[in-house]
């Protein structure tokens, strides 16, 4: 699902997924462990709800119209 990654790092111990909505120009983020929601499935589970619940709050991807606005080329003296 977009917005949702695994994430697996055993060296550190973390194991669970990561949630992250970005709308205009700021970012939502949420960790969800396995540990804590009793396995991967549940994590998974509250990952998703909790995206569902920002897409609600905060409204469904909008599409960029037209060319993006070019960042001025510094010039060199």
């Amino acid at each position: 699902m977009t917005g949702i990654s695994r994430i697996e790092q055993p060296e550190k111990r973390t194991f669970g997924y990561f949630v992250r909505l970005q709308r205009k120009g700021k970012i939502y983020n949420g960790f969800f462990p396995d540990k804590r929601h009793g396995g991967k499935k549940r994590a998974l589970e509250a990952a998703q709800k909790f995206y569902r619940k920002l897409l609600r709050e905060h409204g469904p991807r909008t599409w960029h119209r037209g060319p993006r606005k070019k960042k001025k080329q510094r010039t060199r003296s």
